[in-house]
């Protein structure tokens, strides 16, 4: 697993699953990306990442962030 840390920018594709999840776990919203994007990593997950998408934290799988293309 890649290991972004808090403040990284990581490239996620157009068509990644963004989540939020109830303290519980259960899925309470979901959105899938239309183009791809820069995200900021707020917080390191055991096997995802939350990140910051317009303004809200969404957590996104650590398979789908990249690093930023130069």
């Amino acid at each position: 697993m890649k290991k972004w840390q808090k403040g990284d920018l990581v490239y996620v594709p157009q068509a990644a699953q963004l989540v939020q999840r109830t303290r519980s776990g259960s899925v309470s919203q979901y959105m899938i990306l239309d183009s791809p994007t820069t995200l900021l990593v707020s917080r390191q997950l055991p096997e995802d990442y939350e990140v910051v998408y317009r303004g809200m934290k969404w957590i996104v799988a650590a398979y789908d962030t990249y690093p930023i293309p130069r």
